[in-house]
C-alpha cells in the first residue's frame, strides 16, 4: 500500500485500506474499512476467511497481492448523527464524540481536526479565561454546526444515490464519477473537504 489510502466505490459501499505501521518490514498491514449495505451484510459475513480475502482482493484488482485477515474482522454499523448541544457547563465535545459520520474519505477524522482548529480560532479571537470556558464551547459550536451538519446531510444522500439500483441513478452516478475524476477543479474541491 505504500502507507498510502485507498478508497474504492463498489456496489456494496465503499471499501477502503487505511495503511499501518507493521512490526514485520517484510509485510504491510492495514485496516479494512467496508461500508456494507445491511441486505448483503449476511452473505459477506458468512463467507470463509479464505474466499473475503479472494473477494477482496479482487475488489482492489489484486494490487495489493494476495490480502489476508490478521485478526477475526468486527462487523459494527455505520451511523450518522450529530448531537443537539454539543457545549454544556463549560464541557465541549469534538470529534465523533459530537459528530459521527459514515466512513468516506477520511471525513470524520478530518471533520475532528477542523474542531480542534475551531477552538484554536476562537482562542485567538476571544479571551478565555476559567470563568468562562462555556462561552468557548458556544462560539465552537456556533462556528462549527452548519458546516458539518451540511456535511452530514450531504453524505446521507450521496449514501443514497451511491446505494440506489435505479437505472437512471445508476448510470447518473456513473457519468457523475467520470465528469469529477475528469475535472481538475471538482476534484480538488472534494479533496480540499476530505482534507
Amino acid at each position: 500500500h505504500e502507507n498510502e489510502s485507498t478508497q474504492i466505490f463498489t456496489l456494496d459501499g465503499p471499501i477502503a485500506i487505511l495503511p499501518l505501521e507493521s512490526p514485520d518490514k517484510s509485510q504491510t498491514s492495514g485496516v479494512l474499512v467496508w461500508t456494507i449495505p445491511k441486505k448483503r451484510l449476511g452473505a459477506i459475513k458468512n463467507q470463509d476467511d479464505q474466499a473475503f480475502q479472494e473477494g477482496v482482493s479482487g475488489i482492489f484488482e489484486n494490487r495489493f497481492g494476495k490480502i489476508t485477515l490478521n485478526s477475526e474482522p468486527v462487523w459494527s454499523f455505520a451511523s450518522q448523527s450529530w448531537l443537539v448541544d454539543d457545549s454544556k457547563e463549560g464541557l465541549l465535545a469534538i470529534g465523533d464524540s459530537s459528530h459521527r459520520i459514515l466512513p468516506f474519505a477520511g471525513l470524520g477524522v478530518n471533520l475532528g481536526f477542523a474542531d480542534v482548529r475551531s477552538i484554536q480560532d476562537v482562542l485567538e479571537k476571544v479571551e478565555v479565561s476559567g470563568r468562562n470556558c462555556a462561552k468557548l464551547g458556544r462560539l465552537v459550536t456556533l462556528e462549527r454546526r452548519i458546516f458539518v451538519q451540511t456535511i452530514i446531510v450531504a453524505m446521507s444522500w450521496f449514501d443514497k444515490i451511491f446505494r440506489s439500483e435505479n437505472n437512471f441513478a445508476v448510470m447518473a452516478r456513473g457519468h457523475a464519477f467520470r465528469f469529477v475524476d475528469r475535472s481538475k477543479i471538482l476534484k480538488n474541491l472534494f479533496i480540499g473537504i476530505a482534507s
